[in-house]
């Protein structure tokens, strides 16, 4: 319960709200610049931008009552050390999404990876871009005294994963109505 109090006072504070809206609007602004420049739909590609503004925000800033400290010795290598620890991960397999926090940590990469995969139509390397930078945000974690978790980057990567099945399933079907409405009307209705 204290928990829940201490986060929801942590997502109301002003350097949070702060984050959230500079954030938000950086990434519009960069989105759009990005899209315009490359091609990409600008309405997804604005639209994934703004889906990660929340994944930094929660990722970086540190909760109330913390602050940014030294690691102890050795810290990144034993967040690195989870990831060749057999028996770790399968305790992670076993117990996959079984918390609210782990849910959380699937459903806050889902979004982003649809609409980047909707905008730059390059599901490996937006997959990829994004398991790399979930890694990277739990290393960073480690080394700002947080704990950095094999965990989490399981739980954002089945995150990215849904996201991309998802924005697949999501062309497929737009490229299946297309069809559907090119076709003369004699072959909806049967006629030959």
């Amino acid at each position: 319960m204290l928990e829940q109090w201490l986060l929801a006072q942590w997502l109301i504070s002003p350097t949070t709200i702060t984050a959230w809206t500079v954030g938000t609007a950086l990434a519009v602004a960069i989105s759009l610049r990005i899209a315009r420049s490359k091609g990409f739909p600008v309405l997804p590609a604005a639209a994934a931008a703004v889906s990660i503004v929340p994944i930094l925000v929660l990722s970086v800033l540190p909760f109330p009552g913390s602050s940014y400290s030294t690691p102890a010795s050795g810290a990144l290598g034993s967040f690195l050390g989870q990831f060749t620890d057999p028996s770790l991960i399968w305790y992670i397999i076993i117990n996959f999404g079984n918390s609210a926090e782990k849910v959380a940590n699937i459903a806050i990469f889902t979004p982003v990876t649809h609409f980047a995969t909707i905008a730059t139509r390059s599901p490996g390397r937006v997959l990829l871009f994004l398991t790399t930078m979930s890694l990277l945000i739990e290393a960073f974690q480690t080394a700002t005294g947080r704990l950095g978790d094999v965990g989490d980057v399981l739980h954002n990567s089945a995150g990215a994963l849904i996201g991309l099945l998802l924005a697949l399933l999501t062309q497929a079907g737009k490229k299946s109505i297309q069809q559907i409405k090119m076709r003369p009307a004699s072959h909806i209705d049967g006629a030959r």
